[in-house]
């Protein structure tokens, strides 16, 4: 069975508690991590391996090594964050809060489709 390859934008909070959630997960594996700042990253996967430590999220978006980017940014940003994850034809996970506004979802949904 091929592992998911997962990438995760952002290293705060939430992203930690997702990660840590993955390494139960069967057939999921931390391929790459981002951040705004390489060290943040590198501090990030300190606890959190992955073979991939980007300090930008164009890097992540471009790695050909990721499959799906679980969205960790503060809510505000999971409109613009997924959908530049869609355009860069990466699956995205982004949860609660999903989007602002139900304007936000729809152009979240439609760049999906």
């Amino acid at each position: 069975m091929n592992n998911i390859r997962w990438g995760i934008l952002g290293c705060g909070r939430i992203a930690h508690k997702f990660a840590n959630d993955l390494k139960h997960a069967g057939g999921g594996i931390l391929s790459a991590v981002a951040s705004r700042s390489v060290d943040n990253a590198r501090e990030f996967a300190k606890k959190f391996p992955a073979k991939h430590i980007h300090g930008s999220y164009d890097d992540l978006v471009n790695n050909p090594e990721v499959d799906i980017i679980y969205v960790a940014t503060p809510h505000g940003l999971h409109r613009d964050h997924s959908i530049f994850c869609l355009e860069h034809k990466k699956a995205v996970l982004c949860e609660k809060a999903f989007a602002l506004n139900s304007r936000q979802v729809s152009e979240m949904i439609e760049c999906a489709r």
